[in-house]
Formats: structure tokens, C-alpha cells, sequence
């Protein structure tokens, strides 16, 4: 995703800093966000992204949609505190970390980015 004339990020890890647990986030046409698989919790189903059209401090803003299901249809959750979680520094650790918060869930994740700049692409 090129994020600016000089910016293009090659890829992002979501990492969950307690079990270790890696993913690669995907794109979608025309979004400006980097996704997650959706997984199940409970009788929800969350999908969470990275939203680069909504920069804190350098980091994008980890932001969910949470919703059920009835007859195939979805039907989501009128958007909470969890809708949108700000990178902090967690001071045991010394990193930067989304802690995202829904009902009794608490997932402390990271990022990995890989950034390139567009001229080294061409090189490579």
C-alpha cells in the first residue's frame, strides 16, 4: 500500500504479544486499511484493521467491527470503546502495543511493518 509519494509499506504482521501468534494482514481495493482474518468470540464474529487514514503518533488506529449473525445476515454492533484502539507504550515491555478491549476479550497486539521507499522497489 503506498502510503505517499515516498512511503510504500510492503507488508504488516499483527502480532498477539501473549501466545505469540503471527498473521499477515491483507488489503482490499480501493481501502486504505491493512485487515485481519475475522474470528469468532463468543456468538460475535470481529474483524479488525488497520486504518491508515487515521494516524496517531506515527501508527495507524486499530479499529473492529463486531457483529451477529441471524439467517445469514449481518447485524452489527453499534460501535463501542473498542471501535477504535491507539498504539501505546506498555511500560513493562518498552513497545508499542493495541490493547483491544470487547466484554471479557483483551488481545495485546504489535505490528511489524516493512517500509520501502517507491525508487527501491524499481531497483529490487
Amino acid at each position: 500500500m503506498k502510503l505517499n509519494n515516498s512511503t510504500e509499506i510492503i507488508s504488516v504482521e499483527m502480532i498477539n504479544i501473549d501466545d505469540g501468534k503471527e498473521s499477515t494482514l491483507f488489503e482490499r481495493p480501493r481501502s486504505r486499511c491493512h485487515f485481519d482474518e475475522m474470528f469468532r468470540f463468543q456468538n460475535y464474529f470481529i474483524q479488525l484493521r488497520l486504518d491508515w487514514t487515521d494516524v496517531k503518533n506515527g501508527e495507524p488506529m486499530l479499529d473492529a467491527d463486531i457483529w451477529t449473525e441471524i439467517n445469514g445476515k449481518k447485524n452489527f454492533l453499534k460501535k463501542g470503546s473498542w471501535h477504535h484502539t491507539k498504539k501505546k507504550l506498555n511500560e513493562k515491555t518498552g513497545k508499542n502495543v493495541y490493547t483491544f478491549k470487547f466484554r471479557n476479550l483483551i488481545l495485546r497486539l504489535t505490528t511489524k511493518k516493512p517500509w520501502q521507499k517507491p525508487s527501491q522497489l524499481m531497483h529490487a
